[in-house]
């Protein structure tokens, strides 16, 4: 059995015959190199399953398995690209909508996740939502999510002193907002 990788959609595919190609590979000790991870027995199924739900247009049960994944191996911006490509159908929830929604009900989104999930309502101009995300700390803050607060005028001033703090607390190189641009 050979596993190879559709790089421009990040799939997992399972095969027989042929070399590895992609980002998977064996990685030794009986494992299964996927995009730099070493996944073993567990973790490669619940790859399979995703991939297995995602082919069968199960993209609630999908999200439900990748907030669940261990150790997050399915939160990444491939898992993200993924819903992203998936047609929307008039009338329903579209499926990357289905993922952060998935997300929220389960915690926090990590810094990817924050900040496309942001990018969305910013552009749907529900900034409502993203000051409430703030306030209940499901967001990871990041310098570009900071950002992306300044330049769409998301927050109350309240809020946005709040962002700004929590920027400053975090271990990346940041520049500082003066107060003076809040205004």
């Amino acid at each position: 059995m050979r596993l190879s990788v559709a790089t421009e959609v990040s799939v997992l595919y399972v095969s027989s015959g042929g070399s590895d190609k992609g980002s998977v590979g064996s990685g030794g000790n009986g494992c299964i190199r996927f995009y730099g991870l070493r996944l073993y027995g567990g973790a490669l199924q619940v790859v399979q399953r995703f991939q297995e739900l995602f082919s069968q247009t199960k993209y609630k049960e999908a999200a439900e398995l990748a907030a669940e994944s261990p150790q997050g191996i399915l939160r990444t911006p491939e898992t993200v690209a993924k819903f992203q490509s998936v047609p929307v159908q008039a009338g329903q929830t579209p499926p990357l909508l289905q993922y952060f929604g998935t997300l929220l009900t389960r915690g926090k989104l990590n810094a990817f996740e924050s900040l496309e999930l942001s990018r969305l309502v910013v552009n749907q101009n529900k900034k409502n939502l993203l000051e409430n995300w703030l306030a209940e700390d499901k967001l990871e803050c990041s310098e570009e999510l900071g950002d992306l607060v300044k330049v769409s005028d998301v927050a109350s001033h309240k809020h946005y002193r709040g962002i700004i703090d929590i920027l400053n607390n975090v271990d990346v190189p940041y520049q500082p907002i003066s107060q003076s641009t809040l205004y």
